[in-house]
């Protein structure tokens, strides 16, 4: 039964991309100058390869998020803008220090000034005039919990709601490269209930069929939110043939 409803689920989220909870977004239209002259456009995320179980732990996932979410940007944005997409060779670790911000409140998911050298080397190789940037943000659970980016907490309620959720907390940003500034934003916030969760000690002893349900969950969200991203930058169309 367990399998049944397990493969049900799988069904669902690759399908149909329905997730239980509700999407928060917030659009910020982007100012055309710095859009309209823009030749080229990267993407590089930062969601790392860490699961964050609340209170407040990571511990390794390897679902390969990053290579995934950009990967999905390339696709989004392919056939829809004039901007050549252009790939980028970076390291997480060279854009970890962006989130050094995240201890000072929880308003403040990352800082792009932490991390000017390594936008510099971005931008002028391979050459990006606009960057979608997908971060970690940090959200509040309530009771003095919070969760950032790819996590696994517990849910409790005033209406009686209670179990382990998977939750999915980000911030796509559009960067104008020219002197890192943030045009546009939309924020991701996604969250699944599990059956039951995963083992205290660590993820690597939770069932394979448990890791593959977070990771169906976490990529599915991603398809649908950042395909939702690149629509709202209204970046320059394609020329019609």
């Amino acid at each position: 039964m367990r399998a049944i409803r397990f493969a049900a689920s799988l069904l669902l989220l690759t399908a149909c991309g329905s997730f239980s909870g509700t999407f928060s977004g917030l659009f910020n239209k982007a100012p055309a100058k710095e859009v309209s002259d823009a030749k080229t456009i990267g993407a590089i995320s930062l969601l790392g390869e860490q699961v964050n179980v609340a209170p407040d732990r990571d511990e390794p996932g390897d679902l390969g998020l990053d290579r995934f979410a950009v990967e999905q940007l390339q696709t989004s944005l392919a056939g829809k803008t004039k901007l050549r997409f252009v790939k980028i060779n970076y390291k997480y670790a060279d854009f970890e220090p962006m989130y050094r911000s995240m201890t000072r409140t929880p308003y403040a998911d990352y800082d792009l000034n932490e991390v000017r050298e390594a936008l510099s080397r971005v931008k002028k190789s391979p050459g990006v005039d606009l960057l979608i940037l997908v971060a970690k943000a940090r959200r509040d659970m309530g009771g003095a919990q919070f969760v950032r980016g790819a996590a696994i907490t517990n849910r409790s309620s005033l209406l009686g709601r209670s179990g382990p959720v998977a939750v999915l907390a980000a911030k796509v940003a559009l960067v104008d490269m020219n002197d890192f500034k943030i045009l546009s934003t939309v924020e991701i916030n996604q969250q699944q209930e599990l059956d039951k969760a995963p083992p205290k000690d660590s993820l690597k002893s939770a069932p394979p069929e448990q890791l593959k349900f977070l990771e169906v969950f976490y990529k599915s969200a991603l398809v649908t939110e950042l395909d939702r991203a690149v629509k709202s930058f209204n970046l320059p169309a394609a020329e019609k043939k």
